[in-house]
């Protein structure tokens, strides 16, 4: 879980200690940050009011920032192997910080890594290699997606890991500044295929179902992939999802139901079969 806590600043003049916990001289967005400013321009009796308005305070307050930002660059461009070390715990933070400022956001929100699924980390760019628009199909679950998992690992289509609730906002984050680059988790949809026959058969299986309304679509999964899968859309579940997290007590996703739909493999031999006896021939 995202908790973050206070920063701990603690203010010297010349090297010598005028207070502590001076929250004041660190920029909002960089949460749980520790350190030591020495600031031979401050006068020794320093108030707290002074340090609320003062636009020295708020130069420092652009210089950490910029030296957070300049450190993660430079780790990132000579220290890889290091950053990726500690990266699990520090990227929910910069994540966070790229999206409360700008400008921070700007210097180093094409460093942001993320955990591939087959292990290692790569940025989003990396991700799409040379392409400078694609899809990046994501995982928050690898458990229960495996089956997933699984497809994509068998058509070759790396997959990246979401920990946690920021990644889904981080995502939507980077698709508002690239309108190019779109998240997919990889139960949200697959290439549909049409074929004859694939009506008649939709038309049965709501029949069985019970459902005139559900949304049933046909595509390519191999024949040895399952005859069936449940797909859910990227867009309507993220907003279930927000409105999940945002609303009050007692509201659970029931309250915003996701449309579902039944992904039938065109080629699995069961299905082939229903296809070509639907009509109950034999």
């Amino acid at each position: 879980d995202y908790e973050p806590s206070a920063n701990e600043i603690k203010l010297f003049y010349n090297s010598v200690f005028v207070a502590d916990n001076i929250k004041e001289a660190c920029p909002e967005h960089l949460v749980n940050f520790k350190g030591v400013l020495d600031c031979p321009e401050l006068p020794l009796n320093v108030s707290r009011s002074y340090l609320q308005n003062d636009a020295y305070i708020r130069k420092i307050t652009s210089h950490i920032s910029k030296k957070v930002a300049d450190k993660l660059n430079a780790m990132f461009n000579n220290e890889r192997e290091a950053l990726e070390s500690k990266w699990k715990d520090m990227k929910p933070y910069f994540e966070y910080a790229c999206m409360r400022d700008e400008k921070f956001g700007d210097k180093v929100r094409d460093k942001i890594l993320y955990e591939k699924a087959s292990g290692g980390f790569c940025t989003v760019s990396e991700y799409l290699g040379d392409k400078d628009e694609g899809t990046v199909y994501y995982t928050t679950d690898k458990e229960a997606q495996s089956y997933y998992l699984g497809l994509f690992a068998d058509k070759g289509t790396e997959v990246i890991i979401f920990e946690s609730i920021i990644d889904n906002n981080f995502a939507q984050y980077l698709e508002s500044k690239n309108d190019k680059i779109k998240f997919r988790r990889i139960d949200s949809g697959f290439e549909e295929t049409e074929s004859e026959g694939n009506e008649g058969l939709k038309e049965l299986f709501k029949k069985a179902m019970g459902n005139e309304e559900a949304d049933i679509s046909f595509s390519a999964l191999g024949e040895d992939g399952a005859a069936a899968l449940i797909s859910l859309p990227e867009e309507g579940r993220r907003f279930a999802e927000m409105m999940k997290m945002y609303s009050s007590q007692g509201m659970g996703m029931g309250m915003f139901p996701v449309s579902e739909t039944l992904v039938l493999n065109a080629n699995h031999p069961l299905v082939s079969y229903i296809t070509e006896n639907q009509d109950g021939e034999n």
